[in-house]
């Protein structure tokens, strides 16, 4: 017995749209391709060489899970076996319709009442609208309690074309499911008048379209993803940052801070570098570390010095990414609701009141490692001075101060 031989094709419209659907698998199965077991996976169907025939195609509904390895993918067997009794087979499944056929034009309709048939299409419609508001409930509570702290730092981190194209694809599968679900509410209202759904459709009028949007989406996804595995491996892999140089920024140094003292630049465990990037919010951007040896007063200790810069392009933004480096500290309600119910000791932000500043604010890590977070107008810094040696370096409000002179 030869082996079958198997072709592909992308449908040419969603699942939801029934007669589009059949008109296909009908059109399919008179040019000698029928639909195989292996069904639909991915953008693609997958079907069987053969000889033509002339063949009826019908999806039914069903509130069943669509998981793949779901134990309720597949229809029940009696439900299966009853209509192999009238003469229909059971061949595969798209999204949240079975697909049945026959090549006996004497076999019944599997559907002749209407009202029947909407009450299928009501626990569908019931299915479609828990499933929307569960994802829209999930979503929003996403959004507030992680991605609401990050949002201003993930598109500098990540690239903001990058994150509006990431949200964009978020919207465009929300709005499909707002479609389907708007179709098949539609269906529903045709039954219950007593309408039957048509079973032929001239599924070629839209084809370019679905599959052009169909292309673009998935293009889109996978220019999302490689760059977001791109962005990571290159953070991870630390390629963008260079050694420091003889060179000025746009923020004081371990020099700065110690003007009367011998600082040398030390190259062990810890590295001396810095990577500097643009982005449409933030045109200048630094992510600088520092490490030293200070010469003081006859004393000599190692100093660590870490500073987040970012020149926004609006006041606006550089207000919401000072707030967004304080959430980020752990000084936000959630960790801190946290840190108390496992017993550890919660990170507590403090405002400063300094003129000249925006916003000021700190916060201590590790218990005697302060964290200072200053916006003046459209510039935001984090910066962090550490001895090693665990001797306090400046008080935040001093710091402040020092900063605030070096950058105006």
């Amino acid at each position: 017995m030869a082996e079958p031989k198997y072709r592909y094709r992308i449908p040419p419209c969603p699942a939801y749209d029934i007669p589009a659907m059949e008109s296909w698998l009908e059109d399919m199965a008179a040019k000698g391709l029928h639909l195989s077991k292996d069904g639909f996976f991915g953008l693609f169907t997958t079907f069987e060489e053969g000889p033509p025939k002339k063949e009826r195609f019908r999806l039914e509904p069903t509130d069943r899970r669509n998981g793949l390895f779901s134990e309720e993918y597949d229809p029940e067997d009696e439900a299966v076996q009853m209509l192999h009794q009238m003469g229909w087979t059971y061949r595969a499944r798209r999204g949240q319709f079975y697909i049945y056929s026959t090549d006996d034009p004497g076999a019944p309709e599997l559907n002749t009442d209407p009202q029947v048939q909407a009450l299928t299409m009501a626990a569908l419609t019931k299915f479609l609208r828990k499933k929307l508001r569960d994802g829209l409930i999930l979503t929003v509570l996403y959004l507030m309690l992680y991605f609401g702290d990050i949002i201003i730092s993930a598109m500098l981190l990540l690239g903001t074309p990058l994150m509006l194209l990431f949200i964009g694809l978020m919207l465009w599968d929300l709005g499909r499911r707002i479609r389907e679900l708007v179709t098949i509410t539609g269906y529903r209202r045709q039954l219950r008048q007593g309408q039957p759904l048509p079973h032929r459709s001239d599924y070629r009028k839209a084809k370019r379209t679905y599959l052009f949007g169909k292309a673009l989406r998935t293009v889109l996804w996978l220019v999302v993803v490689f760059g977001l595995l791109g962005r990571l491996m290159v953070t991870l892999a630390d390629e963008n940052y260079e050694p420091l140089a003889d060179r000025t920024f746009p923020f004081p140094t371990v020099s700065d801070f110690y003007p009367n003292a011998l600082v040398e630049r030390q190259h062990s465990f810890m590295e001396s570098q810095f990577y500097a990037w643009s982005d449409p919010l933030a045109p200048e951007n630094y992510d600088f570390s520092e490490y030293t040896q200070v010469t003081l007063d006859g004393k000599t200790f190692d100093c660590w010095l870490s500073v987040h810069y970012h020149r926004t392009r609006w006041e606006w933004t550089a207000r919401r990414l000072a707030r967004e480096f304080v959430s980020q500290s752990g000084a936000n309600l959630l960790e801190q609701t946290a840190a108390r119910i496992f017993g550890d000791e919660p990170i507590v932000a403090t405002e400063i009141a300094l003129p000249g500043a925006d916003y000021c604010a700190f916060f201590y890590k590790y218990r005697s490692h302060p964290y200072l977070i200053l916006q003046v107008n459209n510039v935001v810094m984090q910066v962090n001075l550490s001895r090693l040696d665990s001797v306090t370096t400046y008080e935040p409000e001093e710091l402040a101060r020092m900063i605030l002179s070096q950058i105006q």
